[in-house]
């Protein structure tokens, strides 16, 4: 038996730990509110991830996979709830991103009091040799869950892009921009194939949410870490 969600999930744990490593030694070096919220986002992804990547490879109990559940929505919510902030960070509005990070942390009560007066554990769905663990609860909670992870990432990509058109004549900060909208926006696909468009948790739309996001998290990195790349280039060329 194999679970390609939790395996696909536990890869995007390891991938997202070496990010948070990478980028953990750049903000040593370089410093910055924006930079160690980016740390802070993808550490959140990555203790997400793992508690997704539990069931049938550390968990087979339905209770304790629904457990584990509950906590990575948490942890997913939170994220949002990190990710909403960023733009404004290099904005200098910070209150329109407290008040967007405000509005997703009131999402993530509702969805974990919902959730924890209908404690119906995970059923396992054995397909050939596919194991899928669903869960059990009302697909308006997964609906609330994607727009809330949209609204950060439909943010984030929105604000990323102006940022790159008004600096355009700088390219480094015009492909920072870029690449950290683009990552957003591959984030957005994830959330809205994951939850909007699958509210009761088929495999296909969980399993392509972590494929989206994953992709996603790759380009934001490449777009974090774009300025530090092109000083090395330019210090090689000379």
């Amino acid at each position: 038996m194999n679970a390609p969600v939790s395996i696909a999930n536990f890869i995007n744990v390891i991938i997202a730990v070496a990010m948070v490593i990478r980028l953990s030694a750049h903000y040593r070096h370089n410093g910055g509110k924006p930079l160690k919220r980016f740390v802070w986002f993808y550490v959140s992804f990555s203790i997400f991830w793992l508690l997704w990547a539990m069931p049938e490879i550390f968990i087979t109990d339905p209770y304790g996979v629904m457990a584990t559940n509950i906590m990575g929505y948490v942890m997913l919510y939170i994220t949002s709830a990190i990710m909403v902030q960023i733009p404004f960070l290099f904005s200098g509005n910070k209150t329109i991103g407290i008040m967007l990070a405000t509005i997703i942390i009131i999402a993530g009560i509702i969805f974990l009091e919902e959730r924890l007066s209908n404690l119906q554990p995970h059923i396992r769905e054995v397909v050939g040799n596919r194991v899928f663990w669903r869960p059990v609860f009302a697909p308006w909670l997964r609906i609330m869950t994607g727009a809330a992870g949209g609204l950060a990432a439909l943010t984030a990509s929105i604000s990323f892009y102006y940022f790159g058109w008004r600096e355009r004549a700088n390219r480094i900060v015009f492909m920072r921009s870029i690449y950290l909208g683009a990552g957003n926006t591959m984030i957005l696909l994830g959330a809205l194939a994951s939850f909007v468009l699958s509210p009761t948790a088929s495999f296909v739309g969980v399993f392509a949410g972590s494929i989206f996001g994953a992709i996603g998290l790759f380009i934001m990195m490449h777009g974090v870490l774009h300025e530090t790349r092109q000083q090395q280039t330019t210090k090689i060329t000379t």
